[in-house]
């Protein structure tokens, strides 16, 4: 019959693209620290993204102290014998962040080595006698000379160059004529005197 007929129009509208959110690094675990007197070396197991982690903060209390890219830090410049806490912060490329927890580290005390107690032994003086008015010089030969804190000659303190553990230069000062014991003693208070020691004075006119 010569009719035409028409189609009808169907319109479909496609998804919109979801782009997932950029997701935090994870929590950076297993922090840890090895003292020394004033500083701490820190590590820690990496955090993961769902890009990639740029690097870490590192904080000492709520000051940022250094930025890595490892896992590892070395916070310098502490106290002996004093507590700190420490924390890491992840982040990426986004700027997305995410802590650690904080861990505690106590620096170490400072650890003073013990001053020798053996009292030194005086067992010869080569110049034993000096000028009233001038004083003189002695070689003091014995053993446990190290650590010797002063000499004195009648209780007059004198000036001392140690040459070893077990020789001393000392220069005696001018006294009067006389004869004045020798005195040795070490940083710990142990002391040697014995008539063997005594300084003889004689006048030079």
């Amino acid at each position: 019959d010569g009719a035409s007929t028409s189609s009808s129009t169907l319109t479909v509208k496609t998804d919109a693209i979801v782009v997932p959110p950029n997701q935090a690094p994870s929590k950076p675990t297993n922090l840890a620290g090895t003292p020394t007197t004033t500083s701490v070396a820190l590590s820690w197991t990496a955090s993961t993204d769902d890009k990639a982690v740029t690097g870490y903060n590192v904080f000492n209390g709520t000051t940022k102290v250094a930025t890595v890219t490892g896992t590892t830090a070395n916070v310098t410049g502490l106290t002996p014998d004093t507590s700190y806490t420490f924390k890491v912060e992840a982040f990426d490329a986004e700027g997305l962040k995410t802590a650690s927890d904080a861990t505690t580290v106590k620096t170490n005390k400072v650890v003073v080595p013990p001053v020798d107690a053996k009292a030194p032994v005086v067992k010869s003086i080569i110049g034993k006698v000096a000028f009233a008015k001038i004083g003189g010089i002695a070689l003091v030969q014995g053993t446990n000379f190290t650590g010797v804190k002063s000499v004195t000659v009648g209780g007059k303190p004198v000036s001392v160059s140690p040459l070893g553990s077990n020789l001393l230069l000392v220069v005696l000062p001018p006294l009067a004529k006389g004869s004045y014991p020798l005195v040795v003693t070490t940083a710990a208070g142990a002391s040697a005197t014995t008539s063997s020691t005594t300084i003889k004075y004689i006048s030079l006119f």
